[in-house]
This record gives C-alpha cells, sequence and structure tokens, in this order.
C-alpha cells in the first residue's frame, strides 16, 4: 500500500464526487509506492464503493454528533 498515494488521494485529487472516493482511495491502496500500477480488479473497487449503507447511516439523524 502506498500511504503517499492515499494521502494525496484524501487531500490532493482534484475534486471528484463523493460516490468516485472510495473507489479513488482503493485505487490508492494498491499503487506502488511511485502512486504507479494499480490493477485491483473491478470486483475489488465495487467492494471499497459499497459502502453506501454506512454513509446512510452516518447521515441518519441518529447518528452521533460527536463520532
Amino acid at each position: 500500500m502506498s500511504i503517499e498515494a492515499v494521502s494525496w488521494a484524501l487531500s490532493d485529487a482534484p475534486d471528484v464526487p463523493p460516490s468516485c472516493l472510495a473507489v479513488l482511495i482503493g485505487l490508492a491502496n494498491h499503487a506502488h509506492a511511485d502512486g504507479r500500477g494499480a490493477f485491483p480488479s473491478q470486483e475489488r473497487l465495487a467492494f471499497y464503493a459499497a459502502s453506501r449503507s454506512a454513509r446512510s447511516a452516518m447521515t441518519s439523524p441518529n447518528w452521533p454528533a460527536s463520532a
């Protein structure tokens, strides 16, 4: 895993829709130290992006405000 690539995805990447951020982070997670060579399967990227239920939970009125 390239910590630099994940950091770039979270902080310096061009604006991406929130729905794409999980895929971008997933690609960064599989990149080499130089940020290149990321070839995860579509199934793996879909797994990373399947956080819709988690996002829904966090935006719920029942989600703790301190979280």
